[in-house]
């Protein structure tokens, strides 16, 4: 409800909230704007906090259920411009993910996610980016 009524000025909504939206399966025109939002957070040097967030909302939820991890893992890919049917290319993780501009602050965070992760998922490509990274 938040982001429909935002009349595009997601500045000023919170960043959970984003990420949440973009995780709807909703076509919406509002989507662009938003995805264009995130990138520029989480590809932007300018506020740590904020790429923090985005990337400890979605890999947070690639320890949790079937559903939830495609969900999460389509969100990545989509923010990172990588093509959807890519089933066994983890360029999101292994490429994109490491070369953030803020990568040395989230890495903590994604190291100790993905080791969760590592106990549910069953991709073995996942399986293996996990490790490798």
């Amino acid at each position: 409800e938040l982001v429909k009524s935002s009349e595009n000025s997601f500045e000023l909504l919170p960043v959970p909230c984003l990420c949440e939206f973009l995780l709807q399966d909703v076509q919406n025109t509002k989507r662009p704007v938003l995805l264009k939002r995130l990138q520029g957070i989480l590809l932007g040097t300018s506020d740590s906090s904020q790429s923090h967030e985005i990337v400890s909302y979605f890999i947070s939820k690639m320890s949790s259920s079937y559903l939830i991890r495609y969900k999460a893992l389509k969100g990545l890919k989509t923010i990172f411009n990588r093509p959807l049917e890519e089933q066994c290319n983890e360029d999101w993780l292994l490429v994109d993910l490491v070369n953030i501009p803020l990568h040395t602050t989230v890495s903590p965070t994604v190291c100790s996610e993905l080791r969760k992760a590592l106990f549910i998922e069953q991709s073995i490509s996942l399986l293996t980016a996990y490790l490798i990274y």
